[in-house]
């Protein structure tokens, strides 16, 4: 382990814990804390909802249509594939190693499991807030890298030391939802702009939106006016950047239990099935 005193600007941030309760470190200088009581009530009584989601469930299954992902087993061992699960759940395959987000089962030394930093906070009961750590992963093996962000608000400078220091990742899962309204969410959930940033930054050559279009969360995704299905906004504005930004590797969505493979074609970016 790296002391403190000899730490260089590459090393990733360490989490505050004071008292058994865990905090961001300051390099994360977006934070503004954990939304506070008043800010709760104030979000839930008096911002709109604008989610637009339909109550025609056969509406829902055409617009968000679930695969059946047990296909996945019959994919190769050889190579590296993603189905997106729903919510923030991505079952990965990277060679001998297949597990969800966060669950792999690795026994080959040759893999290393890295905990990054996010910007976040941590609560399951009443009176545990902060006690348990939250945070990215990444999975890095001789020949292929994913990387995860976990729950997390925006900060350039921690993100860019995870390109620089693992990138680049062969994939990457990245939120893109639950982000409105700004003022409530920023500090904890980043929009689909930031998450192009983060896509960027972490030098990935393909990259999933995660945290999205699964159940209500409570967000009342209006960035964009022009997008009536609020609901399917992370998407729409998603696609609507990445059309603008044709420097970057593909970012997209898939749909749920849709899988993405990685190409043998050295022609061909991706495929999905």
């Amino acid at each position: 382990m790296t002391s403190s005193s000899s730490r260089s600007p590459s090393d990733f941030a360490k989490p505050l814990r004071d008292n058994g309760r865990f905090a961001n470190p300051p390099s994360f200088d977006k934070w503004t804390g954990v939304p506070g009581f008043w800010n709760l009530l104030k979000w839930r009584l008096f911002e709109k909802d604008n989610s637009n989601i339909p109550d025609d469930n056969a509406e829902l299954d055409e617009v968000l249509p679930v695969h059946n992902v047990t296909k996945f087993e019959s994919k190769s061992k050889a190579g590296m594939f993603a189905a997106w699960l729903g919510h923030a759940t991505v079952l990965v395959q990277m060679e001998d190693i297949r597990g969800e987000h966060d669950s792999f089962k690795v026994d080959d030394k040759n893999v290393t499991v890295w905990c990054l930093p996010s910007q976040h906070w941590g609560q399951r009961g009443a009176f545990d807030r902060n006690k348990r750590l939250w945070s990215g992963w990444a999975v890095v093996t001789p020949n292929r890298r994913f990387y995860y962000t976990g729950d997390t608000g925006y900060c350039d400078r921690e993100f860019k030391k995870i390109g620089s220091r693992l990138g680049p990742f062969d994939l990457a899962a990245i939120p893109i939802g639950a982000y409105s309204p700004r003022w409530f969410m920023k500090s904890q959930h980043i929009d689909p702009h930031e998450a192009v940033a983060i896509h960027d930054l972490v030098r990935s050559k393909f990259s999933v939106g995660i945290h999205w279009g699964t159940y209500h969360m409570g967000s009342y995704e209006v960035i964009d006016m022009s997008i009536l299905q609020y609901y399917l906004e992370p998407k729409e504005l998603l696609n609507d950047i990445m059309q603008n930004r044709t420097d970057l590797p593909p970012f997209v969505t898939l749909e749920m239990g849709q899988i993405w493979e990685e190409s043998q074609d050295s022609n061909e970016d991706t495929t999905l099935s």
